[in-house]
Protein backbone atom coordinates (compact mmCIF):
# COMPACT_ATOMS: atom_id res chain seq x y z
CA UNK A 1 0.00 0.00 0.00
CA UNK A 2 2.15 2.88 -0.74
CA UNK A 3 -0.26 5.51 -1.03
CA UNK A 4 -0.75 5.07 2.80
CA UNK A 5 2.64 4.35 3.61
CA UNK A 6 3.74 7.62 1.69
CA UNK A 7 1.17 9.69 3.47
CA UNK A 8 1.86 7.82 6.52
CA UNK A 9 3.16 9.47 9.64
CA UNK A 10 7.03 10.73 10.08
CA UNK A 11 8.12 8.45 12.50
CA UNK A 12 11.87 6.76 11.12
CA UNK A 13 15.32 8.18 11.92
CA UNK A 14 16.81 10.06 9.30
CA UNK A 15 19.04 7.98 6.84
CA UNK A 16 22.65 9.15 6.19
CA UNK A 17 21.54 10.59 2.71
CA UNK A 18 18.34 12.53 4.03
CA UNK A 19 20.79 13.79 6.12
CA UNK A 20 23.12 15.16 3.80
CA UNK A 21 19.90 16.39 1.80
CA UNK A 22 19.56 18.37 4.64
CA UNK A 23 22.78 20.06 5.05
CA UNK A 24 23.16 20.74 1.51
CA UNK A 25 19.99 22.38 1.90
CA UNK A 26 21.39 24.89 5.09
CA UNK A 27 19.33 22.70 7.30
CA UNK A 28 21.42 21.94 10.45
CA UNK A 29 20.69 22.66 14.55
CA UNK A 30 22.04 25.21 14.83
CA UNK A 31 21.37 27.88 18.47
CA UNK A 32 22.30 31.35 19.02
CA UNK A 33 21.69 31.43 22.43
CA UNK A 34 25.60 28.84 21.76
CA UNK A 35 27.01 32.02 19.88
CA UNK A 36 25.95 34.17 22.59
CA UNK A 37 27.96 32.40 25.11
CA UNK A 38 31.05 32.23 23.00
CA UNK A 39 30.84 36.41 22.30
CA UNK A 40 30.19 37.07 25.43
CA UNK A 41 33.15 34.92 27.05
CA UNK A 42 35.39 36.27 24.66
CA UNK A 43 34.58 39.42 25.96
CA UNK A 44 34.68 38.89 29.38
CA UNK A 45 38.24 37.48 29.12
CA UNK A 46 39.66 40.04 26.51
CA UNK A 47 38.34 43.07 29.16
CA UNK A 48 39.71 40.83 32.43
CA UNK A 49 43.29 40.63 30.56
CA UNK A 50 43.06 43.67 28.33
CA UNK A 51 41.15 46.25 30.22
CA UNK A 52 43.40 48.24 32.00
CA UNK A 53 45.74 48.57 28.44
CA UNK A 54 42.44 49.93 26.87
CA UNK A 55 41.54 51.99 29.75
CA UNK A 56 44.71 53.41 30.14
CA UNK A 57 45.08 54.20 26.25
CA UNK A 58 41.84 55.98 25.87
CA UNK A 59 42.37 57.80 29.01
CA UNK A 60 45.41 59.18 27.57
CA UNK A 61 44.07 59.71 24.36
CA UNK A 62 41.40 61.93 26.06
CA UNK A 63 44.28 63.66 28.52
CA UNK A 64 45.70 64.46 25.25
CA UNK A 65 42.44 66.08 23.61
CA UNK A 66 41.55 68.53 26.42
CA UNK A 67 44.93 69.59 27.25
CA UNK A 68 45.65 70.61 23.63
CA UNK A 69 41.93 71.36 22.35
CA UNK A 70 43.06 74.91 22.47
CA UNK A 71 46.01 74.67 20.72
CA UNK A 72 44.74 72.06 17.61
CA UNK A 73 44.03 73.99 14.87
CA UNK A 74 40.76 72.68 13.05
CA UNK A 75 41.01 74.79 9.50
CA UNK A 76 42.55 74.01 6.65
CA UNK A 77 42.34 70.21 7.16
CA UNK A 78 43.15 70.51 10.94
CA UNK A 79 40.24 68.54 11.80
CA UNK A 80 40.50 65.78 9.20
CA UNK A 81 44.24 65.29 10.82
CA UNK A 82 42.96 65.40 14.20
CA UNK A 83 39.55 62.70 13.55
CA UNK A 84 42.24 60.32 11.66
CA UNK A 85 44.47 60.33 14.91
CA UNK A 86 41.54 59.91 17.34
CA UNK A 87 40.17 56.64 15.06
CA UNK A 88 43.70 55.06 14.49
CA UNK A 89 43.95 55.32 18.50
CA UNK A 90 40.32 53.95 18.89
CA UNK A 91 41.37 50.97 16.58
CA UNK A 92 44.45 50.00 17.79
CA UNK A 93 42.90 50.20 21.43
CA UNK A 94 39.61 48.32 20.82
CA UNK A 95 41.50 46.35 17.80
CA UNK A 96 42.14 43.06 20.52
CA UNK A 97 38.56 43.14 21.53
CA UNK A 98 36.66 43.44 18.19
CA UNK A 99 39.21 40.92 16.72
CA UNK A 100 38.02 38.72 19.30
CA UNK A 101 34.71 38.84 19.39
CA UNK A 102 34.96 38.56 15.59
CA UNK A 103 36.84 34.82 15.41
CA UNK A 104 34.53 34.12 18.72
CA UNK A 105 31.13 34.46 16.34
CA UNK A 106 32.66 32.32 13.94
CA UNK A 107 33.69 29.43 16.38
CA UNK A 108 30.21 29.39 17.62
CA UNK A 109 29.01 28.68 14.47
CA UNK A 110 31.52 26.60 13.53
CA UNK A 111 31.32 24.21 16.50
CA UNK A 112 27.97 23.30 15.68
CA UNK A 113 27.52 22.96 12.07
CA UNK A 114 31.41 23.03 10.78
CA UNK A 115 32.10 24.29 7.70
CA UNK A 116 29.32 24.88 5.56
CA UNK A 117 28.23 27.18 2.85
CA UNK A 118 24.70 26.44 1.08
CA UNK A 119 23.31 29.49 -1.15
CA UNK A 120 20.06 27.36 -1.27
CA UNK A 121 18.41 29.19 1.19
CA UNK A 122 19.12 32.68 -0.53
CA UNK A 123 17.26 31.23 -3.57
CA UNK A 124 13.71 32.69 -3.82
CA UNK A 125 10.89 30.35 -3.11
CA UNK A 126 7.16 30.96 -4.24
CA UNK A 127 6.08 30.05 -0.53
CA UNK A 128 7.90 33.57 1.03
CA UNK A 129 6.01 35.48 -0.98
CA UNK A 130 2.45 33.67 0.12
CA UNK A 131 0.90 35.83 2.48
CA UNK A 132 -1.06 33.36 4.49
CA UNK A 133 2.42 31.58 4.95
CA UNK A 134 3.67 34.17 5.63
CA UNK A 135 1.49 35.63 8.37
CA UNK A 136 1.98 31.60 9.89
CA UNK A 137 5.38 32.18 10.45
CA UNK A 138 4.81 35.85 12.18
CA UNK A 139 2.55 34.03 14.27
CA UNK A 140 4.29 30.70 15.26
CA UNK A 141 4.95 29.28 18.26
CA UNK A 142 8.60 29.27 17.12
CA UNK A 143 8.69 32.92 17.17
CA UNK A 144 6.21 33.50 20.29
CA UNK A 145 9.32 31.08 21.86
CA UNK A 146 11.94 33.72 20.73
CA UNK A 147 10.08 36.42 21.94
CA UNK A 148 9.51 35.55 25.19
CA UNK A 149 13.15 33.93 25.76
CA UNK A 150 14.20 37.14 24.81
CA UNK A 151 12.42 38.98 26.99
CA UNK A 152 13.19 36.87 30.02
CA UNK A 153 17.22 36.98 29.14
CA UNK A 154 16.36 40.87 29.19
CA UNK A 155 14.64 40.24 32.70
CA UNK A 156 17.64 38.63 34.07
CA UNK A 157 20.06 40.85 33.02
CA UNK A 158 18.41 43.78 34.25
CA UNK A 159 17.66 41.81 38.03
CA UNK A 160 21.59 40.73 37.99
CA UNK A 161 22.47 44.33 36.81
CA UNK A 162 20.15 46.16 39.75
CA UNK A 163 21.22 43.64 42.66
CA UNK A 164 25.27 43.96 41.53
CA UNK A 165 25.24 47.97 41.38
CA UNK A 166 22.80 47.95 44.57
CA UNK A 167 25.82 46.52 45.96
CA UNK A 168 27.83 49.13 45.00
CA UNK A 169 26.45 51.98 45.87
CA UNK A 170 27.85 52.52 49.26
CA UNK A 171 31.19 53.02 48.03
CA UNK A 172 30.46 55.00 44.76
CA UNK A 173 28.59 57.63 47.23
CA UNK A 174 32.22 57.92 48.94
CA UNK A 175 33.96 58.25 45.86
CA UNK A 176 32.45 61.34 44.83
CA UNK A 177 35.62 63.44 45.24
CA UNK A 178 37.58 60.80 43.46
CA UNK A 179 40.14 61.15 40.41
CA UNK A 180 38.01 60.15 37.34
CA UNK A 181 41.12 57.56 36.53
CA UNK A 182 41.02 56.02 40.01
CA UNK A 183 37.59 54.81 39.15
CA UNK A 184 38.39 53.14 35.82
CA UNK A 185 39.30 49.67 37.59
CA UNK A 186 36.46 49.59 39.99
CA UNK A 187 34.55 49.89 36.85
CA UNK A 188 35.77 47.10 35.19
CA UNK A 189 35.27 44.91 38.25
CA UNK A 190 32.03 45.89 38.61
CA UNK A 191 31.12 45.19 34.84
CA UNK A 192 33.29 42.12 35.24
CA UNK A 193 31.42 40.57 37.87
CA UNK A 194 28.02 40.88 36.58
CA UNK A 195 29.20 39.31 33.27
CA UNK A 196 30.08 36.40 35.22
CA UNK A 197 26.70 36.27 36.54
CA UNK A 198 25.44 36.41 33.21
CA UNK A 199 27.89 33.86 31.37
CA UNK A 200 26.26 31.39 34.34
CA UNK A 201 22.61 32.01 33.56
CA UNK A 202 23.52 31.92 29.51
CA UNK A 203 25.15 28.76 29.79
CA UNK A 204 22.30 27.05 30.66
CA UNK A 205 20.42 28.79 28.66
CA UNK A 206 22.64 27.66 25.67
CA UNK A 207 22.75 24.11 26.59
CA UNK A 208 19.05 24.00 26.85
CA UNK A 209 18.13 25.96 23.84
CA UNK A 210 21.21 24.03 21.69
CA UNK A 211 19.62 20.53 23.19
CA UNK A 212 15.89 21.91 21.83
CA UNK A 213 16.94 22.88 18.67
CA UNK A 214 18.65 19.58 18.26
CA UNK A 215 15.76 18.04 19.24
CA UNK A 216 13.40 20.08 16.37
CA UNK A 217 16.26 19.31 13.66
CA UNK A 218 15.89 15.80 14.37
CA UNK A 219 12.38 16.12 14.14
CA UNK A 220 12.10 17.66 10.82
CA UNK A 221 14.06 15.38 9.21
CA UNK A 222 12.41 12.25 9.80
CA UNK A 223 10.65 9.99 7.58
CA UNK A 224 8.24 7.83 7.15
CA UNK A 225 8.85 3.83 6.36
CA UNK A 226 7.81 4.32 2.82
CA UNK A 227 10.45 6.53 2.13
CA UNK A 228 13.13 4.93 3.87
CA UNK A 229 12.33 1.98 1.86
CA UNK A 230 12.29 4.12 -1.62
CA UNK A 231 15.79 5.44 -0.46
CA UNK A 232 16.82 1.63 0.06
CA UNK A 233 16.15 0.82 -3.09
CA UNK A 234 17.51 3.92 -4.98
CA UNK A 235 20.88 2.83 -3.26
CA UNK A 236 20.86 -0.30 -3.15
CA UNK A 237 24.11 -1.80 -5.27
CA UNK A 238 23.21 -4.45 -7.53
CA UNK A 239 23.32 -7.81 -6.51
CA UNK A 240 26.50 -10.45 -7.88
CA UNK A 241 25.69 -12.32 -10.67
CA UNK A 242 23.90 -15.97 -9.86
CA UNK A 243 26.09 -18.97 -10.84
CA UNK A 244 24.94 -21.07 -13.35
CA UNK A 245 23.82 -24.57 -11.93
CA UNK A 246 25.38 -26.75 -14.71
CA UNK A 247 28.98 -24.74 -14.24
CA UNK A 248 31.11 -27.40 -12.45
CA UNK A 249 33.77 -24.84 -11.35
CA UNK A 250 30.89 -23.21 -9.19
CA UNK A 251 28.51 -25.91 -7.85
CA UNK A 252 28.22 -25.54 -3.86
CA UNK A 253 29.10 -28.42 -1.99
CA UNK A 254 26.53 -28.21 0.12
CA UNK A 255 24.05 -28.36 -2.45
CA UNK A 256 24.68 -31.47 -3.22
CA UNK A 257 21.50 -34.39 -2.02
CA UNK A 258 23.84 -37.31 -2.47
CA UNK A 259 22.48 -38.53 -5.92
CA UNK A 260 26.18 -37.68 -7.27
CA UNK A 261 27.64 -39.81 -4.57
CA UNK A 262 25.49 -41.97 -4.96
CA UNK A 263 25.59 -42.62 -8.67
CA UNK A 264 29.95 -42.65 -8.10
CA UNK A 265 29.52 -45.96 -5.91
CA UNK A 266 27.00 -47.09 -8.76
CA UNK A 267 29.88 -47.28 -11.12
CA UNK A 268 32.66 -48.00 -9.00
CA UNK A 269 30.28 -51.44 -7.87
CA UNK A 270 29.33 -52.19 -11.26
CA UNK A 271 33.26 -52.37 -12.37
CA UNK A 272 34.96 -55.14 -10.62
CA UNK A 273 38.25 -55.13 -12.28
CA UNK A 274 38.47 -51.42 -10.47
CA UNK A 275 40.39 -53.15 -7.66
CA UNK A 276 41.35 -56.36 -8.86
CA UNK A 277 44.99 -57.03 -7.77
CA UNK A 278 47.59 -57.86 -10.37
CA UNK A 279 49.30 -61.05 -10.74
Amino acid sequence: MPQQDETGEKTEEATPRQRERAREEGRVANSREVGTLFVLTTATLVIYFFGSFMTGRMARLFAWILQNLSSIDLSAGGESLLLQTVFLQVIWTIGPLMLGLMVASIAGTVIQTGFLFSAKPLQPQGNRINPIEGAQRVFSWRLLMETFKSIFKLLVVAVVSYYTIRRFLPQAAAMVDSDPVQLIPIVLRLGLKVALYMLLFLLIVALSDYAFQRWEYEKSIRMSRYEVKQELKETRRPADPVPCPLDSSTTDPSTDDGSNSRGRGRHHQSDPLRHRPSI
